[in-house]
């Protein structure tokens, strides 16, 4: 049986700066010009909000992530509004250099009269673009477009080339992701078919979800987040839907995107995702041999070795045994810069550590099969990137040392229910012992393979949120390490692989968005200049990259004396109205704000 990759995200320490202190509340002002009200869609903008009977995490989460506003990845400078009324998209046009002229909206493209109503329930609209020429639209209620939009610079009108309820009459979805392959739609070559991936994500009953197997969601579980991968061909009749597949999230998403090349499925989420449904029949030949599609994982090489966890002091290794185990069975030889486990004479695991231990603080512990191994770092407060030197012989990192009594549990549960048992794997604990945000893992599904070939855990890294920074690519996904917010690009390395580069980092994110709680959006700019934090209404702050002072000012820390050569600049901004805000997008010269009454550039 093939083992799954397991990769991690590797920073680049020379996008890190050990030696940031803090952000300077600055009082520049940020000139702000709004729409008149006669080009304004309507007296007030009425988001969707969840049913009586949508009252589950994740459907909280999935209305909560409504964002009416868009930018063009090819064109950085364009930005899109959405009005659930229709819908409709409309081009919010602005003297992007400047903006020193009062914003206008130019509708672009409506969904044709004759659609059936809202009903309670549905989601609010959704947008994405898939190639420079291409958008897809849904209307929230089920019915998904997709239209040919010319060069989006010119602001001329699209023409929808494609609408049906590719779900079934009674299911609304949102759009979440979606790249055109390599045969684009302008190749001009004959006989040569374009193909159109997206990905959809909606939130089901469970009792409701067809080609669900007993078994993959677990009792206690109504809901499920469902992502279907949908590939269109596009030939000289118009679009076709030719295949769908259709996956169950366990667990709660913040991530949800396809490669550039349209060959992968990038998802982050705290448990296991289950192909449970392919439209081509290849379901069904390849559950044998997959060993990370999910619940059903078997294969003892794919899990680790030993759990371990990390504070900025100290670090905790456990090892599963038999719950017969005693100390004579074991041989434990701890080192600064080694480690090494015998159990009844085999090696459980050993090697080289990633960086030093405190050789003064070791000690381990026997207590009815759990190893318990404590050290402290020799250099504290620094954060291991993993605990051995060699990724493939490392072990899985939790996000929260309670965790453990969980897992040793199941595994002595599961060996006591007849052999051979192996190891439960962390992402696999329910939904009572998990900690979502501290425990997400970064699955890879590859299409031809039709399964998942890699995986990153990302324990202790907590997501802050997700922007576009290159035209023709996946998202890019912004996660904690320590304070810091790093940015990391997932890439085609490739035919067949995915590599994921740290290309950016906000310093001291982290614990900045960490002290919003009325935080409702996170935009960046693409070129990361900025980052704005926008709470549900009136304010907005900016964080700015550090920039250089001029050498003729003379400016020292307080505390130390020494010179302060950048400085980062905090801006915060009141909105001139209390209503809320529902869509955010940042330009690297623009941040733009629509509340429900008031369309707002603020000039960066």
């Amino acid at each position: 049986m093939e083992r799954m990759e397991r990769f991690e995200l590797q920073p680049d320490r020379d996008l890190l700066d050990p030696h940031f202190e803090s952000y300077k509340l600055s009082l520049d002002p940020c000139p702000s010009f709004t729409c008149a009200p006669d080009n304004f869609p309507c007296p007030s903008i009425q988001i969707r909000h969840a049913a009586d009977h949508q009252f589950s995490f994740q459907h909280s989460k999935l209305f909560g992530s409504t964002n009416l506003l868009h930018g063009d990845p090819w064109n950085p400078d364009l930005v899109f509004m959405l009005d659930p009324v229709g819908p409709r998209v409309l081009h919010v046009e602005f003297e992007a250099q400047g903006v020193n002229a009062t914003p206008f909206l130019n509708e672009v493209w409506a969904a044709p009269s004759g659609l059936k109503n809202t009903k309670a329930g549905d989601y609010n609209p959704s947008l994405v673009f898939a190639s420079s020429g291409l958008a897809l639209i849904t209307d929230g209620s089920g019915m998904v477009f997709i239209a040919s939009t010319g060069d989006r610079q010119e602001g001329v009108a699209w023409k929808s080339e494609f609408h049906d309820e590719i779900c079934g009459s009674n299911r609304p979805f949102v759009l979440s992701s979606a790249q055109v392959s390599s045969d684009s739609i302008q190749d001009e070559k004959p006989n040569r078919q374009s193909c159109l991936h997206c990905v959809i994500q909606y939130v089901e009953d469970k009792a409701s979800l067809e080609g669900l197997k007993p078994g993959v969601v677990p009792e206690s579980s109504n809901y499920v987040n469902v992502a279907e991968w949908m590939t269109f061909l596009h030939s000289g009749g118009g679009w076709t839907l030719e295949r769908v597949r259709r996956f169950v999230l366990l667990g709660s998403t913040d991530y949800l995107q396809l490669s550039k090349s349209g060959e992968h499925l990038i998802c982050s989420t705290d448990k296991p995702l289950s192909l449970i449904f392919d439209s081509s029949g290849q379901l069904e030949e390849e559950e044998s041999i997959s060993d990370a599609i999910g619940p059903s994982e078997e294969s003892p090489e794919a899990l680790p070795s030993f759990y371990w966890y990390q504070n900025p002091e100290d670090i905790a290794v456990w090892v599963v045994l038999p719950k017969t185990a005693v100390k004579k069975d074991l041989k434990v030889e701890m080192k600064p810069r080694s480690m090494k486990v015998l159990f009844q004479g085999q090696p459980v695991f050993q090697g080289s550590l990633w960086r030093i231990l405190d050789g003064d603080s070791m000690s381990w512990t026997l207590e009815e099969g759990k190893l318990e191994i404590n050290v402290t770092k020799a250099n504290e407060g620094l954060i291991w990137q993993r605990f051995l030197e060699t990724v493939q012989d490392d072990g899985e990192e939790i996000g929260n040392p309670t965790m453990i009594d969980s897992i040793v549990e199941s595994i002595h549960a599961r060996a006591d229910a007849g052999p051979p048992v192996p190891s439960l794997n962390a992402d696999q604990l329910e939904e009572c012992d998990a900690f979502p945000e501290d425990a997400s893992t970064l699955y890879i599904f590859e299409s031809t393979q039709n399964k998942v070939v890699a995986k990153a855990s990302l324990s202790g890294h907590k997501h802050l949120f997700n922007l576009q920074i290159t035209a023709d690519g996946p998202a890019a996904i912004c996660l904690r390490y320590d304070v810091d917010g790093l940015v990391w690009q997932p890439e085609n390395s490739g035919e067949r692989s995915i590599t994921t580069r740290h290309c950016g980092t906000f310093q001291a994110l982290g614990y900045v968005q960490a002290s919003k709680e009325m935080r409702k959006f996170s935009a960046a700019a693409p070129d990361m200049s900025y980052v704005a934090l926008v709470d549900r209404v009136r304010h907005v702050y900016i964080y700015r990259q550090p920039t250089a002072i001029a050498a003729e000012c003379d400016l020292r820390n307080r505390k130390s004396g020494q010179k302060v050569s950048q400085i980062a600049k905090q801006q915060v901004i009141t909105l001139g109205n209390t209503d809320e805000i529902v869509g955010v997008w940042a330009t690297a010269k623009t941040l733009v704000i629509l509340t429900a009454s008031s369309l707002q550039c603020i000039r960066i």
